[in-house]
């Protein structure tokens, strides 16, 4: 009875990978890297992204995004300084594989270079995103919107929309 309990469950293990090896060699042609403009999210109000999974060669799975941004930010004094930030983030996404309509849940952070007062330097928000995302199964124009809860330093959550576009390759 063991023996024939671990010959399934080789079985199993070895029909599991071939069933994964299969996806992959379905995706293989496309990558999962993506260049983006964002407006809200993680960006605060404006940042240029580079997204991609830890396997490039697929679509769908965990991966990562980096990205630089500014805006024009007004301190107590009224004068005004532009504050750069530099989201960063891990990420995963969730699909079909001949599909264009995906899921992307992640975390991270959000570097500032100077919050409202002149002290403040170097400030850190938390971002969390929840995106639709609309994803070329051969590389292509690609958009997603959604929401994000951003954790300020103080410990509240403010929830902001997201809307990005840009292509994948």
């Amino acid at each position: 009875m063991k023996k024939i309990l671990l010959l399934v469950v080789v079985a199993a293990l070895l029909c599991s990978n071939s069933v994964v090896f299969a996806q992959e060699a379905e995706t293989s042609e496309t990558s999962g890297r993506q260049f983006y403009v964002e407006f809200g999210g993680p960006g605060l109000l404006f940042s240029a992204n580079f997204q991609s999974r830890l396997n490039p060669k697929v679509r769908f799975g965990w991966g990562y995004r980096a990205g630089v941004g500014y805006f024009y930010g007004d301190n107590y004094d009224l004068s005004e300084r532009t504050i750069y930030n530099i989201p960063l983030g891990v990420n995963y996404i969730f699909g079909k594989a001949n599909s264009l309509h995906t899921f992307e849940a992640g975390g991270g952070v959000t570097i500032l270079t100077q919050g409202r007062h002149p002290d403040d330097t170097g400030i850190l928000y938390g971002a969390f995103p929840f995106m639709y995302r609309k994803l070329p199964v051969n590389g292509g124009f690609t958009w997603a919107a959604g929401l994000v809860p951003i954790l300020e330093p103080s410990g509240n959550i403010t929830l902001s929309g997201a809307f990005n576009f840009g292509f994948s390759f």
